[in-house]
């Protein structure tokens, strides 16, 4: 009894000495036990998992022993003993990997595409939101989508060879973290379809379907100014109260706005609680909740919003400031990307009955495109054109129908950026179209 009671003080004086060396590096594995003590399935499968019998409470006790004896530090052993009977955490859908559980999770039972980042790197934070939707579209799918923060994981890092963030490396099924070298460098655009049709490519498995996310961006002391004084993008920004009823009846509203200007990069929906933050609001002498001040791209000074509090009257104002052309569905209006000088020299292209002719106006719809150089859809005016020309004027149909289709099909297969991709160049080929049928009506 004597021998048990001793062993019993040694790893209670043990426990207690590494809680309190947590608690100096900051407590971060001490919160989180504490939050997997309050959950009690974990503690009913511990009760579960205990051996009853003592020769396997001896051989659990040597494996403890060997895990003591072989980690280099305090904190190593607290990592190692945390991860062993709790879950990988996780940042919204990716899982968040670490020299300790790196191995636990690439074991090649399941492909797995780790992205490298740093947390000071622009290009990382860029592609931090199309991340969270790659691993919303793969959740529970058989692909685990899993980050590494280089800046606290350098020898893990350094493991693979990544010297560029962010740096994706995909690890196929079969594959472990001890096959180095078989892992392979994602070289495509940072953005969610390539993303996808890659991991697509690579596994066979197709990403679910998802909705827009509440685009409402939380603003502070801290990173107003930088949020809302931006050269290119206007923000909107709702100044609240919490307490505030008025404001409770707004939040719906707000929350649809938002979904509905969420592929809008230059347009964005943002709100301020005044209670926490005084200071902001005395500056642009808000003093009535809510309050909406629109801040326009490359401008000081917001102007105030006037207007009904509707879901209807909001995205108006907003497709008029922002040059936007929104439906309340969220989907593009039938004017969207379409350059009305480009409109007419479409309607001339089809009319024209010579190649001579046709060959000027698509000459000139290529210049007008070169100037506009903000506007990526310009470019597709020429583009109809050349395909009219190689393919005759059957292209403007079946194109029309192709991307229909597309667009109908899309719940299962297409993200809401390609999905507007589609739209637009569905709203210039209509352009023609008319014209073409226009042309057949009056054709003897």
């Amino acid at each position: 009894m004597g021998l048990f009671s001793s062993l019993f003080r040694a790893l209670i004086f043990l426990c207690l000495g590494l809680l309190a060396y947590d608690y100096y590096q900051g407590g971060e594995h001490t919160t989180s036990l504490v939050d997997t003590i309050r959950d009690r399935d974990s503690l009913e499968q511990v009760w579960r998992d205990i051996p009853l019998h003592t020769d396997k409470l001896v051989n659990h006790a040597n494996a403890a022993w060997i895990e003591i004896k072989t980690s280099r530090s305090p904190k190593e052993l607290i990592q190692k003993f945390m991860y062993k009977n709790r879950g990988i955490p996780k940042d919204g859908d990716v899982y968040i990997l670490s020299q300790y559980t790196f191995d636990k999770v690439v074991d090649g039972t399941q492909p797995v595409l780790v992205k490298f980042y740093a947390p000071w790197c622009t290009h990382c934070k860029n592609l931090a939101p199309a991340y969270q939707r790659v691993a919303e579209a793969y959740k529970g799918s058989g692909v685990m989508i899993a980050e590494v923060n280089s800046q606290k994981e350098g020898s893990l890092t350094r493991h693979y060879g990544v010297k560029m963030y962010p740096t994706l490396l995909w690890f196929p099924k079969g594959v472990s973290s001890t096959d180095n070298g078989l892992a392979e460098v994602y070289a495509g655009a940072r953005d969610f379809d390539a993303i996808t049709r890659f991991i697509q490519e690579k596994s066979g498995i197709r990403p679910k379907a998802i909705g827009h996310a509440h685009r409402i961006l939380e603003l502070n002391t801290a990173n107003f100014e930088q949020n809302v004084h931006q050269p290119t993008t206007h923000v909107l920004v709702q100044f609240y109260k919490p307490g505030c009823q008025s404001c409770k009846d707004l939040a719906p509203v707000f929350e649809k706005v938002a979904d509905t200007f969420a592929n809008e990069p230059s347009c964005k929906i943002a709100k301020f609680n005044v209670q926490q933050e005084r200071s902001i609001a005395e500056k642009y002498s808000v003093t009535e909740f809510p309050s909406l001040e629109f801040f326009a791209a490359g401008k000081q000074d917001p102007s105030r919003y006037d207007g009904p509090y509707t879901e209807a009257a909001l995205i108006k104002y907003l497709n008029k400031q922002c040059g936007t052309h929104r439906m309340p569905t969220g989907e593009l209006g039938k004017t969207a990307g379409r350059v009305t000088e480009l409109d007419q020299l479409a309607r001339k292209f089809v009319e024209a009955v010579d190649g001579t002719t046709r060959d000027q106006i698509r000459k000139q719809a290529g210049a007008i495109a070169d100037k506009l150089v903000d506007n990526r859809h310009a470019q597709f005016y020429a583009n109809v054109m050349d395909k009219i020309r190689s393919q005759g004027d059957q292209f403007i149909s079946s194109e029309t129908e192709r991307l229909q289709k597309a667009i109908k099909s899309s719940e299962n297969i297409l993200s809401s950026e390609t999905v507007d991709e589609f739209a637009v160049r569905r709203n210039i080929l209509s352009v023609f179209d008319e014209s073409n049928k226009q042309k057949k009506s009056n054709s003897p």
